[in-house]
């Protein structure tokens, strides 16, 4: 028995899978302590022992948002204590001249300097001070602290005084201990020293949480799983772990169905995710931020947040979900999210939900859900209190409030779609919208259409789609090797002896995690080249003992296919490399679905509000999604229930059931 579970703002997820593919599913309420939540799915399964555990988690992320990280300090190099005060010069709104950003994770009365100092090279400009840093142990052993980030200049390449400070402060200091080349081995101070901090901050949160529920495989932010004892020494690595399972089930089922290009959506209780998928694999990005004013970075800037320098997922993610609270703002405009509801109090349709409208009570007055059908008929819906939320909304009564605050999320979502398509210069007209999350397939359609994407795609059992994506995810390591020198000068080939050192320390840990055959870890190899005076790099993938002149073709290449020119005269800046290592888990292919009739029959009808101004109300058939087979056509509108997740297909969309089940829908 293998199981994954994933902690949601709203609810706690479970599947459990055997070697005979046979899956059971659950579906929980997420709790104030979320261990709780996990081991009631646990139980719902009947998965007393199984073999296996994935856990994706919003625990590192809370601890940052809800001000439940520890108290933490800085130790970094004389003249650099105000290194998280100065931060980027980019700021979320170039214009806003009342704009901020988060107060820093450490405050400046935390941050210490001590002498010392390496060159770029890594060679010892100033030896430590032993007397200062004994001094510093005693100061720092005294003030309650939980956490101590060390981050001194130019340890990614070198370490040793790093290393060093940290052994002093171990002995004295009653706290987690983390040097930055531990956990960022890159250039670039502040990121690295924001990475460094945000890893202390939550690692002793997420250190009694993995206490609390044992041996498990969790996912990190990059798409990746590792054993919960390496998760222990790198949390700030799961930061995204619950966004990017759910992005990686999009990608087996894209990989499956033989979608090439395909744009990932995740609709859950409190936010809304998207990520492109390109040949089956999800886009990555080389850092994220985390707690930002905004919920994105805009095209000229940051979001305000804390940099987090560690490879994910590139995710646009917004405060639009189920549970997301529908207001009006100063000047009386409807307003969606980002504040949820959550599971405590919930929804105003909840039994014991909340007062205030959310988007799941809009689509309940809009007859879009049915009332006797939530996770298949064992939480009786409240009409009436959904209704009565959106009266004391006021505007022109609850229906036309409610089909409002529909419109604006899905106008809000259909945003992300071309941000992460139209703004990358990609054609949203080549690509299929997958959609997973309980609220996705409710809204699919809509956004689609909006965001110009003619086919939407929804697996089955969308509604736990992020802890489905936990089977079958694979354990992924990362290591980094920062080494900037023009890429005709470089020395490749001791670059190359020091990438394969690395490679080795991969794959052993790989078998420590569990991996015990050999033949299940690949390795790949990446260098990181731009041209010379620009700010950002790119992955260029590095065979065994190819020289410079390939790998600058292929960047050139890659370059142009990424920004749509290249330079090829302009030299080319190696910036570094970095070795990727995979330890293969096994993937249980879905059984086919049984063919169906071509033409199924409803097994009701329901009255569902059409017009988007929330005026025309038609009946329309309500079909059992489990009911159906293989070639069987729905046409809009219509309503296709099931125990997870309700599909709402709007007039001029029909959807097609495929042969593994999923539902295929197309506009015209």
């Amino acid at each position: 028995m293998r199981v994954g579970i994933d902690i949601g703002g709203t609810f706690t997820d479970g599947v459990a899978m055997d070697e005979q593919g046979r899956v059971w599913t659950a579906k929980v309420p997420s709790t104030p302590q979320p261990e709780d939540g996990f081991f009631a799915a646990l139980a719902a399964l009947g998965a007393s022992q199984p073999e296996f555990v994935a856990h994706g988690t919003t625990v590192a992320t809370n601890a940052l948002l809800q001000g439940q990280a520890a108290r933490t300090a800085l130790v970094t190099n004389r003249g650099f204590r105000d290194i998280l005060e100065i931060g980027f010069q980019s700021r979320p709104d170039l214009y806003d001249i009342r704009v901020h950003r988060a107060p820093p994770l450490v405050p400046r009365e935390l941050c210490f300097e001590i002498a010392g100092r390496l060159g770029p090279d890594g060679s010892e400009e100033e030896p430590l001070d032993a007397a200062e840093l004994e001094a510093l142990a005693e100061r720092l052993a005294a003030l309650d602290l939980q956490a101590v980030a060390i981050c001194l200049l130019h340890a990614y390449r070198n370490d040793a005084h790093e290393q060093a400070v940290a052994a002093v402060l171990a002995r004295r200091v009653p706290a987690v201990i983390v040097a930055s080349a531990d956990v960022c081995r890159e250039f670039r101070e502040y990121p690295r020293a924001s990475t460094a901090v945000i890893n202390a901050a939550v690692s002793p949160v997420v250190g009694r949480y993995l206490d609390r529920v044992g041996d498990v495989y969790v996912m990190q932010s990059n798409g990746g799983m590792v054993a919960a004892a390496a998760a222990r020494r790198r949390p700030a690595f799961m930061v995204e772990s619950g966004p990017a399972a759910a992005v990686m089930a999009a990608a087996h089922r894209s990989r499956l169905l033989g979608i090439p290009r395909a744009v990932a959506l995740d609709i859950g209780g409190t936010t809304a995710k998207v990520a492109l998928v390109i040949d089956g694999e999800a886009a990555e990005a080389p850092e994220l931020e985390v707690g930002g004013v905004h919920g994105a970075p805009s095209r000229l800037g940051r979001a305000g947040g804390y940099p987090l320098r560690t490879p994910c997922v590139d995710l646009v993610e917004i405060g639009a979900g189920g549970g997301s609270i529908a207001w009006l703002d100063s000047g009386g405009a409807l307003r969606v999210g980002p504040r949820s509801a959550g599971a405590v109090p919930g929804p105003a349709c909840y039994p014991g939900g909340g007062e205030q409208p959310t988007l799941t009570d809009a689509n309940l007055v809009l007859g879009r859900l049915d009332p006797d059908r939530f996770l298949g008929g064992r939480m009786r819906l409240r009409e009436d209190a959904a209704r009565a939320a959106f009266a004391r909304l006021g505007g022109s009564g609850p229906v036309a409030m409610a089909a409002g605050a529909v419109a604006v999320a899905v106008d809000a979502m259909a945003g992300a779609q071309r941000l992460t398509t139209v703004d990358k210069g990609y054609d949203p007209r080549e690509f299929s919208l997958v959609v997973l999350g309980g609220a996705g397939p409710l809204h699919a359609c809509a956004i689609a259409a909006d965001a110009g994407i003619g086919r939407v795609v929804i697996p089955p059992r969308p509604g736990l789609g992020s802890a489905q994506g936990l089977l079958v995810t694979d354990l992924k390591l990362e290591s980094v090797l920062s080494w900037p020198a023009r890429l005709s000068a470089a020395p490749l080939g001791d670059i190359e002896g020091r990438i394969a050192g690395l490679e080795a320390d991969l794959r052993r840990e790989l078998a420590a995690q569990g991996i015990g055959d050999p033949a299940r870890i690949e390795t790949q190899r990446l260098s990181d080249l731009r041209y010379l005076g620009q700010s950002f790099e790119l992955a260029v993938p590095w065979a065994a003992g190819e020289g410079a002149p390939a790998l600058a073709e292929r960047f050139h290449a890659l370059h142009e296919r990424r920004y749509g020119f290249s330079v090829p005269e302009e030299p080319v800046e190696l910036v570094g490399a970095r070795v990727l290592a995979f330890g293969r888990v096994a993937r249980t292919p879905p059984a086919p679905v049984a063919p169906g009739s071509g033409h199924p029959k409803p097994a009701g009808t329901r009255a569902v509000v059409i017009e988007a101004a929330g005026g025309g109300t038609q009946t329309v058939p309500a079909y059992v999604r489990g009911a159906l087979g293989a070639g069987d056509r729905v046409a809009g509108p219509a309503l296709i229930h099931e125990d997870d997740a309700t599909t709402y297909l709007p007039p001029e969309w029909t959807a097609t059931v495929g042969e593994r089940g999923d539902l295929i829908a197309e506009r015209g």
